[in-house]
């Protein structure tokens, strides 16, 4: 429950919520506590069963207290819960640990009080320690909701840090690829184009010769250059992981193999509506191959996708050089984390016995 810091004073006094164990507990402490105080000043003193019989007696009115704060938050929506109806419920819990007291011979009359007018001073006396009791446990539990707020916000922030971060990773890689799309195949063949323009008025030793140059031209352009385009922004509302990951895996041949094994039941389990999900598998994979290839200097390179109940189990092993040195996180590792994350997953990289690295990442679906 969070209180602004001008709340008056006595709003200490609640309502807080029912809090029926601790209530319980600590009522049993106080007033076994209260009761051995009492047996020590008498004349028979304290005794290891005097104590025991103690503490057995309080905790029956402390169970009494406890029940009835429990059923009465079960029956009364905590969220609904005003001053009043709290005072009551606290009274009502106090008036049952004075009842079961009473029935234990505890608070008999004394004197010239009646049972009434005893049961009065007794309700008196324990509704003030009963509210205490609760105001305590309610400071009490009101920092720890500040810092379960703070902590939950400070979560929230980094939450949005890694979005940020991810949505600037996709921008820069969707301009890079649009570039390479637009502007630097079109001028490739406005080039094939003008050669071919010029080839025409030559002889036919040097047609050949352009010839050849504008067909390569066209190869870089066509498989190069629109390849690159697909890997860096790969259309993934349109195409499915498989396409997407064996037009990755091309970009590295003939230099390392790269095989794709998906499991064939993925494209009916996770649609491509699940983009992110798709997305964040393909950005974690092209970084562990990409790993595989620079750092590694690996020649084969296996990379796996299966369907799990909890969502999707990623791993990528090449037979390189595994992991040297553990350096510092580059910038793989920060897209690696942050992509895991914000899936509801968790990744890991290990050097094999044998050789090699294996990559592992488990993602949920969200």
């Amino acid at each position: 429950m969070s209180r602004d810091r001008s709340s008056p004073w006595w709003r200490l006094i609640g309502p807080w919520p029912l809090q029926p164990l601790a209530a319980g507990i600590i009522t049993w402490g106080f007033a076994a506590g209260i009761s051995a105080g009492r047996l020590s000043a008498s004349a028979e003193g304290l005794q290891p069963a005097s104590v025991a019989m103690v503490f057995a007696r309080a905790a029956l009115p402390a169970a009494a207290l406890g029940i009835t704060l429990f059923l009465i938050r079960r029956s009364v929506p905590q969220s609904s819960t005003r001053l009043p109806i709290y005072l009551l419920s606290v009274l009502f819990g106090a008036l049952m640990f004075v009842i079961v007291r009473l029935a234990l011979g505890d608070l008999a009359p004394a004197g010239d009080l009646s049972l009434g007018a005893a049961l009065f001073v007794a309700m008196m006396r324990n509704v003030p320690i009963v509210l205490l009791i609760q105001a305590i446990i309610g400071l009490a539990n009101r920092r720890l909701y500040l810092e379960v707020e703070r902590t939950h916000a400070a979560l929230a922030l980094a939450r949005e840090h890694q979005r940020q971060l991810l949505d600037a990773d996709e921008r820069v890689r969707g301009q890079v690829s649009a570039l390479l799309h637009d502007r630097v195949q079109a001028g490739l063949i406005a080039a094939c184009l003008e050669l071919a323009d010029a080839a025409a008025s030559t002889d036919a030793a040097t047609r050949s010769t352009i010839d050849a140059a504008v067909q390569r031209l066209e190869d870089l352009r066509a498989l190069d250059v629109r390849s690159a385009a697909r890997a860096l922004s790969p259309d993934l509302a349109n195409t499915d992981l498989q396409s997407a990951l064996e037009e990755l895996a091309h970009q590295y041949g003939p230099s390392m193999l790269v095989t794709i094994d998906i499991d064939p039941q993925l494209g009916s389990r996770i649609s491509n509506s699940q983009d992110q999900a798709l997305l964040g598998s393909y950005r974690i994979i092209e970084q562990a191959v990409l790993n595989a290839a620079v750092h590694g200097r690996a020649r084969n390179c296996l990379v796996r996708v299966e369907h799990v109940p909890q969502g999707l189990s990623i791993s990528v092993q090449d037979d390189g050089t595994g992991i040297r040195t553990p350096g510092i996180p580059g910038l793989g590792s920060a897209l690696t984390t942050t992509w895991t994350t914000m899936l509801g997953g968790t990744w890991s990289r290990e050097s094999l016995p044998g050789g090699g690295t294996l990559m592992t990442a488990s993602l949920g679906h969200n």
